[in-house]
This record gives structure tokens, sequence and C-alpha cells, in this order.
């Protein structure tokens, strides 16, 4: 369907200066015409919630709108029950607060939300997380599924499990980067390179699948580079600090989405710092980060599999140990990492966001 719509998106991570996938497709759907609203997940409840049911809608650009409200019983104690009177309940209000109609569209990134009573009778189910291997969402994703339209999958590994449980309308569709991505601000950039000098660049979200140790090994390696890493941090507060107070490390925080391109184009090297035997029984998927590494035509060194083999070894060098992965950093270091920046860019020509909403909102 090609006319402009009415969607609804719903994410598990709110909307800030972090951007992941979901908040660059309702920037993008946004900027395309359609009228967006992003429903932020609720925040942790309290009992104040039980009292205070009011819905907040701010307007963040043109056709784009943040929305916020609360659960009325926290999901923390018998799961299913409270996922489904949420459901019942803030399904209702937020149908009479944003006049949603039956035919409009749920985009939804979340399965932990309007399952058992979705906003509208039109879903489509974007899998970009092994939810079918997390707690608590492998009780709710076939849920969706089994409601969706169509499941829009980021790596080929989450299409395998959906086709071998018998879903059939699935579509492989990898990370896209946004044309804006490409624009850099020369003052922003000169004020970087003589602010940290040459540096290689780690970004993304610090969880328990960063492997800390081998983040460790690139200060203890005197690699005449600092490491930066740009991100959120969700693990024990003294675990990152044996990390972020090492000599040649530095922690920039979050980095607004908008200018994190800079920073991307300043660095010498981009990594990601992931377990080498990181899989979640689906694969551990293609990170987001790697298209925006792309975008400025930088040398990545992963510790995973990119799920890009057209770039392999052309742009994207991959290590399975650490001695192997410290050597591919000092070679970027050094400029002896080839990077063909012709076949890169063929590639992120043909993975733009209004390519892919094309191709997921063809028969929906």
């Amino acid at each position: 369907m090609n006319t402009k719509q009415k969607i609804f998106l719903l994410s598990n991570e709110p909307w800030g200066d972090l951007w992941f996938s979901k908040h660059h497709y309702a920037y993008e759907l946004s900027k395309l015409g359609h009228e967006v609203y992003f429903i932020n997940a609720p925040k942790k409840w309290s009992f104040s919630h039980f009292f205070n049911r009011n819905i907040q809608i701010s307007n963040y650009s043109k056709n784009l709108f943040i929305v916020n409200y609360n659960n009325l019983i926290p999901i923390r104690f018998f799961l299913k029950l409270a996922i489904y009177i949420n459901d019942f309940f803030v399904s209702k209000a937020l149908k009479k607060k944003l006049n949603i109609q039956s035919n409009d569209l749920q985009w939804t990134f979340d399965p932990l939300r309007f399952v058992y009573f979705p906003l509208c009778s039109r879903i489509i189910y974007h899998v970009a997380d092994p939810y079918m291997s997390l707690y608590p969402t492998k009780y709710t994703h076939h849920i969706l599924a089994q409601k969706s339209l169509k499941i829009v999958c980021t790596s080929p590994h989450y299409v395998d499990f959906y086709q071998k449980q018998g879903y059939v309308k699935t579509l492989y569709m990898p990370h896209m980067v946004s044309s804006e991505e490409f624009d850099i601000d020369q003052k922003i950039l000169a004020t970087l390179k003589q602010k940290y000098g040459r540096y290689i660049l780690l970004v993304g979200t610090i969880n328990s699948d960063v492997d800390i140790e081998l983040l460790k090994s690139i200060a203890d390696r005197n690699l005449d580079a600092k490491l930066l890493i740009a991100g959120s941090v969700h693990i024990d507060k003294q675990i990152f600090e044996t990390l972020s107070n090492q000599k040649n490390i530095l922690y920039l925080g979050v980095i607004n989405a908008k200018l994190l391109k800079n920073y991307i184009n300043a660095s010498q090297v981009c990594i990601t710092g992931y377990y080498f035997t990181l899989n979640k029984g689906v694969g551990s998927g293609s990170p987001l980060k790697m298209l925006h590494y792309l975008s400025q035509y930088k040398p990545i060194v992963t510790s995973i599999d990119s799920e890009i083999p057209e770039l392999e070894n052309i742009a994207i060098y991959r290590a399975h140990d650490k001695n192997t992965y410290l050597e591919l950093i000092k070679k970027a270091l050094n400029k002896t990492l080839f990077v063909n920046q012709d076949v890169v860019s063929s590639y992120l020509q043909k993975h733009q966001y209004p390519i892919a909403i094309q191709k997921i909102l063809e028969n929906v």
C-alpha cells in the first residue's frame, strides 16, 4: 500500500538521543508523509500509575508524534495475565485518545504490548532482536506473529526460525541507512580531531553481550590510539568502571543520533566488542551500527558475523580470537586494512529506508 497511512509504531526503547532501528523507521516514515505515532514503552511501574491514566503526546517533527502512557498494573508478576489486563485497558484508552481506526497500521518492534488486544487490525511485526529466545518475549512473540500480516526480520536466522514454525509471510529486511548519515559537519569534525586525536570507536549499548576483557585488551596493547565508547550502559557499574577507568579508554555517554556520524567520520577504525561465541540460538543478529560505520567508509573490525557477506574482507573484517582482533585493529590504525569505497557505496545505495519501507508496505 503506497498511500499515506496513520501508523502506530511500538518501541521497547524510549525516544531520546540514542536511536535504534525503530527510531529510524519512525522518522523515515514521517519524512515520507505518513502520520506516525511512536508509542514508548511505559516506565517502570509505580503505585501512582494505578491512578494516573494520562496519555501524553508531543510533536517531534512534521508527521511524527511521541506518545507516553502508564500501565495499569506491573508486569513483573503473573506476566501473561498482566499483559492481558494492560492490553485491554490501555488499548481502549489509546484508541479513544488517538482516534485509532481498525484499518490503521500497528507496526510493532515490541512483542510485550498490545498482543492480546492490538491497536489496529493490520499489524506488521518487525523482529530486530532474538525475541524467540529471550525471556519473557518467548511467551508472547508467537501470538503476535499469528496476528501479523507480515513478519519483517533483520536477520536471515530469524527468517529461518519463523518459516520453520510455519509462518510464510516473512520478509528478510537487513538494517538500513538514512540518507542523512552522509552529511558531515566539518566544524564538529575538526573539533573532534583536535580534542581526541587518533581513536578507535565503539558505538552501542554496553550489556552482557559485550566482552569487557576484550575491550580492556585494546588499551593494554598500547596501539597509539584511544578507544572511545559511545552508548548506554546496562551492566554492573563497578564492572564498567574497570573498563572506563583504563588509561586509553574514554566513555562519551550517549551521543545524539544526528551527531554520531561526525564521531564515526573522525575515527580511524570502528569496532564491535561482543563475545566471539555470541549466539542466542538463532544467530546474534547484525548490529545496526555496521551501517552507520559503513556510511563513513570506515574499516570495521568485528567479533561476530556481520551478516553482510558481500562486504567481508573489503570493508568488514571478522576476527575469531583476541590476537587476530587486535592485529586487525592495528592494521586499520596503520591504514593497511582495505576499504573498497565503490562496493560499499553501491551497497549503501541499495540499503536506504525508503526502499525498505516500500517493500515492507507492499500488500499490507
